[in-house]
C-alpha cells in the first residue's frame, strides 16, 4: 500500500480523536473535517474530495 495513503488514514483517525476529545466538537463535525484531511492528504483534488463527501451522504 502506498505510504502516502497509509499516512492520511492514520491523520485522518488522528484529528477525529484530537477534534472531539480537545475542542468537544460534537461527532458529525469531526468526521467531515477529518474526511477533509484524510483527501487532501491524500492527494484527492479538493472537487473529487468534496464530490465524495456529497456522495456519501446520498445526495
Amino acid at each position: 500500500m502506498d505510504l502516502q495513503l497509509l499516512a492520511a488514514l492514520g491523520l485522518g483517525i488522528a484529528a477525529i480523536i484530537v477534534i472531539v476529545l480537545r475542542t468537544r466538537l460534537d461527532a458529525f463535525v469531526a468526521l467531515l473535517l477529518a474526511a477533509l484531511v484524510t483527501g487532501f492528504v491524500a492527494g484527492s483534488p479538493a472537487s473529487d474530495t468534496l464530490d465524495s463527501i456529497i456522495t456519501g451522504f446520498g445526495e
